[in-house]
């Protein structure tokens, strides 16, 4: 099972959620059409530091897990009293 998480962060604790999406960042838009490289993700820091500074601002962050389904009732890790 797939479970989604939202976390909404502002101002200091925005900007320690940066090391979390930085490889996303680079990753996807290296790609076309954006084609960014090093000097875009250094200013996209940048940009970031200063906009999670202020006030007006807050960053929505979605993360996904999987888990395990859980076990019905009466499946192998259930616990019965007879």
């Amino acid at each position: 099972m797939t479970v989604i998480t939202y976390s909404r962060y502002s101002g200091t604790d925005a900007a320690a959620q940066l090391d979390d999406f930085v490889p996303a960042y680079e990753e996807i838009y290296v790609e076309p059409p954006y084609r960014e490289g090093p000097h875009d993700v250094a200013e996209f820091i940048e940009h970031y530091a200063v906009q999670a500074r202020a006030r007006a601002r807050s960053w929505l962050v979605s993360r996904t897990a999987t888990t395990s389904p859980p076990v019905p009732d009466g499946g192998p890790t259930s616990r019965t009293r007879n």
